[in-house]
């Protein structure tokens, strides 16, 4: 899963630079491009912290990573929606 992380948090900064290069600036709204970056990096954050839930004892970085993956995927999910629908205009 670490290499997952990795990877896909590359591939969305990677894609998050397109809207970024191809819209204008009137039209591109910096919360929409931040929640999509606040997922590519949230996926850094999961690798550098992976999950230990039932694995034995509680470590600090257990909740780091269960609250990094919450807003991570809320960031990237609402960040994917606006952005889909603003291109789509």
């Amino acid at each position: 899963m670490t290499g997952n992380f990795v990877v896909r948090g590359a591939h969305t900064l990677a894609f998050r630079a397109g809207p970024l290069a191809t819209t204008r600036l009137a039209q591109r709204s910096a919360l929409r491009v931040g929640l999509l970056g606040a997922w590519g990096v949230g996926a850094f954050l999961l690798a550098a912290s992976p999950t230990d839930v039932g694995s034995g004892p509680p470590t600090v970085h257990g909740p780091i990573h269960l609250l990094v993956a919450a807003a991570a995927f809320v960031g990237g999910a609402v960040g994917e929606l606006w952005l889909s629908r603003h291109l789509a205009d």
